[in-house]
């Protein structure tokens, strides 16, 4: 609960002093960074974001949804979004799933040689919830061509029988995926993704006879509009 402590300070304390960024228009956008199926589990999977503010001020509605078996997960986020610099944001809001709801705290930042980060911690009333940290970076290999890797681990805050996942680093997911820019709003790609169980999780779903570890190839497009 420490981390969920020190973001909710940090989020206060932005309002003691505005960032001095230039442009003060509003403008909204929209973006599906994923857009794509996953061949070893025959799983569609879409991440999408939408804005509308300022540079200082945005309001932010992410989906994200999970297709398998003629089954859809889908979670949902509504975030105000707060920017401390041109390459440092906090976000809070509520994300609600199918299941649950929670409450967002977390940032996102832009590091030295175009490295994203991301922090977010998501809990409910009684405290229970999880923890996300991503990274990721897009490298030029031409005029058109990108490589995009992503890092994303998962900590749980609390044991959760159904879906067999046990208190602390619980998921690694990495993924690699190499994107052509026929046109600066759309960009298909195909790539790698590899999901693997860690810690106490793994030992589960190993003594369960479920893999603990997934290779999948990916095909898929990001695109903005």
């Amino acid at each position: 609960m420490i981390m969920i402590r020190i973001l909710i300070t940090c989020f206060a304390l932005s309002f003691a002093a505005l960032p001095s960024l230039a442009d003060d228009t509003a403008a909204g956008s929209v973006f599906v960074e994923i857009l794509e199926y996953r061949f070893a589990n025959d799983i569609a999977l879409l991440d999408a974001e939408a804005e509308y503010g300022t540079q200082t001020d945005r309001a932010v509605v992410k989906l994200v949804t999970l297709s398998a078996d003629g089954e859809t997960e889908a979670a949902a986020a509504l975030l105000y979004r707060r920017a401390l610099s041109e390459t440092f944001d906090l976000q809070a809001g509520m994300e609600f799933s199918d299941d649950n709801s929670h409450f967002v705290l977390g940032f996102q930042a832009q590091a030295p040689h175009h490295v994203g980060t991301e922090l977010v911690t998501l809990f409910d009333g009684n405290g229970d919830g999880y923890l996300v940290g991503k990274v990721e970076r897009i490298w030029t290999l031409g005029d058109r061509l990108k490589l995009w890797p992503r890092l994303e681990v998962i900590a749980a805050f609390q044991d959760d029988d159904a879906s067999a996942t046990r208190a602390g680093l619980s998921v690694a997911l990495a993924d690699l995926r190499l994107r052509y820019e026929l046109h600066p709003r759309f960009m298909p790609y195909v790539g790698v993704s590899w999901e693997q169980a860690l810690g106490d999780t793994a030992a589960t779903l190993e003594a369960a006879g479920e893999d603990k570890s997934i290779i999948t190839a990916v095909m898929g497009a990001s695109f903005a509009f």
